[in-house]
């Protein structure tokens, strides 16, 4: 198998790995329930995959020098860009991820802080709701299980209506939830 493939089949458990976040940190959110044994097991995987994707994603790029011409045809290669573009906003904004629950519930930060917090926090949703957009479709085609184009923008669509609404609604539920903790 192909280092393409791999990489793809890495970004496909990385979206199975982000749906199980997701759900767990909303369900938490929502019970005010905290264990930092699950919250570590998940985010430990999560890391551990995200590097080897990170990894493959740039010996693809600067080894292999895939997608080098993104420059000459943008308008055709959109995507890949808004894909590259989008992964470097979430490599910017994770350590204010991480961070976030922690300084919210150890009162760190004022309602200034928060709402920077809150601003970053959006930013990196909307950046992975990019990513996984854009990647979906292109890892079903690396690994050979997609080939049309029309059902290849199809896919991109609903996963992009996907993502707007997960985001959306998790989005709610966690910030309404960190303002009671800002304010407990």
């Amino acid at each position: 198998m192909n280092i393409k493939k791999l990489n793809a089949a890495a970004g496909l458990i990385l979206i199975v790995l982000l749906i199980v976040h997701i759900s767990y940190e909303v369900w938490s959110y929502l019970a005010f329930y905290y264990n930092p044994v699950v919250t570590r097991l998940i985010a430990w995987s999560f890391a551990g995959v995200t590097s080897i994707h990170i990894i493959m994603s740039a010996i693809s790029v600067a080894g292999k020098h895939d997608g080098s011409t993104l420059s000459t045809y943008p308008r055709m290669n959109l995507g890949t860009i808004l894909q590259r573009g989008s992964a470097l906003g979430i490599l910017v904004l994770l350590p204010a991820h991480v961070k976030t629950g922690d300084w919210i519930a150890q009162h760190a930060v004022g309602n200034t802080g928060f709402i920077l917090l809150v601003i970053l926090e959006i930013l990196f949703w909307v950046m992975i709701g990019i990513h996984v957009t854009m990647s979906l479709s292109k890892a079903l085609i690396s690994l050979g299980l997609l080939e049309n184009m029309k059902t290849k923008r199809i896919i991109d669509i609903i996963t992009g209506i996907i993502c707007a609404s997960g985001i959306t609604v998790s989005a709610y539920i966690i910030i309404m939830t960190q303002l009671v903790l800002l304010n407990m």
